[in-house]
């Protein structure tokens, strides 16, 4: 089959019914298990519609998604009559955003010109009475934007939008992760959803009594509510300016200026197993640099940088010796120039996600995160206590700080790594600049605007990338991570 001449014909029906429908399928709406997620369950059925090449075919999906614990399943069964019998088709699909046609299956229709086809995620290359089993190519089915019945001709005969809610059902029963405000608060929720109705139920103790608390859905303040003389908090309905529960993919409870956080959750949306984030992607300059500049590199007395160091445009490095670069100084040169375009490319990347953010401000020590995408309007330090990141097991989590203006630590502060979370997944995009107190401990990628500081005896498990100004060591460790 002629894939250029079937993604010319599959395009105009993708245009047709694809732009017409909340794509809730499609990477930008579905979210992994993070966080305290319990049980996730999502049922869809979804007529196909018909192109008018066969116009007596027809054709229904069912899909289910569930999510119970650390178990996860996953269900897609296609069912088509009326095609013409004993004749060859193929299942063809669009996959996240992508333009181009994707062949997944090809069968043949029975003498009635009946066909069922199944997908499961479990019994891989094995069949089963009612069809097919897919390929491996559709986990997570909530990749898929759009599915195809093609005939002979690559036209298509039956088209679906994964995307139908009109028939479909939504169940999540969650805890909340305590981020460490207030360590006494603990928060379960539980959201209900069909065709007809919407409930939602939201269940806090341990806040501090009659106090104002603020709920934000996907990084949005949504309404205030104030706890009762016990410090119990209940919220029975989603306030009225919240997203549909389908688009949902951040909770979080706030003190009443939104300064703090005190519960949250990411990950919701539909169950599915991809991550939350995708890696801003560093191109050359994360190839082997653990040290870029825009303007100067000045070290004083020790510094040892496991990596290469480069400069563009400046092309003034001090300090070395008795600092010590184990790779390669890049100095004024290409490959300088080429990864501070890179550098750029990677920070507006980090720098205009949007995507489940969730607002943070002013102190981030003492705090527990799960994997997700942080945004501050303002500055951001670690100064009260040290900052844990907690992947939940999930060694690809990926967690992405947005900070407006500058990031800080104070003295002695640490970042933490638990739940198996990787400092290469960790990266602080800063709207101008950085500066790590004395003998802290730090982790991840810094992409600053302005210029990085680490101060005496501070170390690095990560990089320390400036766009335009200085970075400026003193007896410093910084190394790259590990993948």
């Amino acid at each position: 089959m002629n894939s250029q001449n079937k993604k010319q014909t599959l395009n105009v029906w993708r245009l047709t019914i694809g732009l017409a429908a909340a794509v809730l399928l499609s990477p930008h709406a579905a979210v992994a298990k993070q966080g305290g997620t319990d049980i996730q369950h999502f049922l869809s059925k979804s007529d196909m519609v018909n192109t008018g090449v066969e116009p007596s075919a027809s054709g229904k999906i069912d899909v289910q998604i569930n999510e119970q614990g650390k178990s996860s399943k996953q269900q897609m069964k296609i069912t088509a009559s009326k095609l013409n019998p004993n004749t060859a088709y193929q299942l063809a699909v669009f996959i996240g955003d992508d333009t181009n046609v994707t062949d997944i299956a090809a069968f043949t229709t029975d003498k009635k010109g009946g066909v069922t086809v199944a997908y499961m995620n479990t019994g891989q290359g094995k069949s089963n009475k009612k069809g097919h089993v897919f390929p491996e190519a559709l986990d997570p089915l909530c990749n898929i934007r759009e599915l195809d019945i093609v005939d002979g001709s690559s036209n298509a005969v039956l088209s679906a939008v994964l995307s139908n809610p009109d028939k479909g059902q939504y169940m999540v029963k969650n805890s909340m992760d305590n981020v460490g405000f207030l360590p006494a608060a603990v928060g379960d929720f539980r959201i209900k959803a069909n065709s007809k109705s919407t409930q939602f139920l939201l269940k806090v103790s341990g806040l501090t009594a009659e106090t104002d608390y603020s709920l934000a859905i996907n990084g949005e303040m949504a309404q205030t509510y104030t706890s009762d003389s016990s410090g119990k908090l209940t919220v029975n309905s989603l306030p009225t300016n919240s997203p549909s529960v389908l688009e949902i993919q951040t909770l979080a409870l706030t003190d009443g200026s939104g300064t703090n956080l005190v519960l949250i959750t990411v990950g919701l949306g539909i169950p599915c197993t991809m991550a939350h984030q995708v890696p801003p992607s560093l191109g050359s300059a994360g190839s082997g640099f653990a040290v870029l500049a825009g303007s100067t590199v000045a070290n004083t007395a020790f510094t040892t940088v496991n990596g290469d160091l480069g400069l563009s445009p400046g092309s003034a490095v001090t300090g070395f010796p008795p600092g010590i670069v184990t790779g390669t100084q890049h100095v004024a040169d290409i490959a300088a120039a080429q990864a501070q375009l890179d550098l750029t490319v990677a920070y507006n990347d980090a720098a205009g996600r949007t995507v489940g953010a969730i607002s943070v401000a002013g102190n981030l020590g003492g705090m527990t995160l799960p994997p997700g995408l942080y945004k501050s309007t303002s500055s951001l330090e670690i100064s009260s206590g040290d900052l844990t990141l907690d992947a939940k097991g999930d060694a690809n989590a990926v967690f992405i700080f947005q900070i407006a203006s500058t990031l800080t630590t104070t003295s002695g502060r640490q970042v933490v790594l638990s739940g198996g979370a990787k400092a290469a997944n960790v990266y602080w995009q800063v709207g101008t600049s950085a500066v790590l107190g004395t003998t802290s401990v730090f982790k991840g990628t810094i992409m600053a605007d302005q210029s990085i500081t680490l101060t005496t005896g501070a170390t690095l498990e990560g990089r320390a990338l400036a766009r335009i100004a200085a970075v400026t060591l003193d007896s410093n460790v910084i190394t790259i991570p590990a993948p």
